[in-house]
């Protein structure tokens, strides 16, 4: 745990309670895992699955969520094709760097190519959820050579107004809904946002274990790293 110049503390590795207890069981492990160094030190990690010469690549989710967002996914993905999943910088295995220039959308382009050149891939057939739209389209645009396909599940952009405006709204004295979608009440009750927004988007009968797993992953970030992830791209 570090502090920022403001008295706020935030997060810098993955914490210790989530390596120390047992991992969930997956249905498919990876074959290979490793973290990629960008200029500045933050280290980013990702997995690989399957070695077919056919690649898709599973974009970092945003970072309440990290790579096993696609935990479903990865197993029957990987019977066809060689399957590569990425951390978001702010969660997972991924570092949570201070600054919030390092959260922006054109450092996880750098992180996406940076990937698939560590693995050896030429172009890849690349999947987004939510609001990761954004990265997708700005590697379509800026790399094309690199992305074969692009597959876009339930795509949101920041540039929206209806989707941006509670990222964005003043603090308030009573949160609803949506409206916990807002930096001022993840600062107030983190740990009820988490629970709100995974109860919000696991909303069927008998979802038991995906509220658990997206309450595992919201606990292994914190609400400043959070804040810096998603105002880094709202101000864009």
């Amino acid at each position: 745990m570090s502090t920022t110049a403001d008295g706020r503390k935030f997060l810098e590795r993955l914490p210790d309670w989530v390596l120390a207890g047992p991992e969930p069981t997956r249905a498919r492990y990876p074959d290979h895992e490793g973290w990629v160094v960008d200029e500045q030190g933050v280290h980013v990690f990702y997995e690989v699955y399957g070695d077919s010469s056919d690649t898709v690549c599973m974009l970092p989710p945003w970072a309440l969520v990290n790579s096993r967002f696609w935990r479903l996914q990865i197993p029957y993905l990987a019977r066809h094709f060689r399957v590569i999943a990425i951390d978001p910088r702010g969660n997972g295995r991924s570092d949570r760097p201070p600054q919030r220039k390092s959260y922006s959308r054109a450092a996880h382009v750098r992180d996406v190519i940076a990937v698939l050149d560590v693995v050896g891939v030429e172009s890849a057939m690349m999947i987004s959820a939510s609001p990761r739209a954004a990265l997708l389209l700005a590697l379509c645009v800026e790399h094309p050579d690199r992305v074969r396909a692009a597959v876009f599940i339930t795509p949101q952009l920041w540039i929206e107004e209806g989707f941006a405006r509670p990222f964005t709204s003043t603090a308030r004295e009573r949160y609803e809904e949506m409206d916990k979608m807002n930096p001022h009440y993840w600062r107030e009750d983190y740990l009820g946002f988490v629970e709100w927004f995974a109860r919000w988007i696991a909303c069927y009968p008998h979802s038991t274990r995906l509220i658990e797993e997206t309450v595992r992953h919201g606990l292994e970030t914190d609400a400043e790293t959070l804040i810096r992830a998603c105002t880094t791209v709202t101000r864009r």
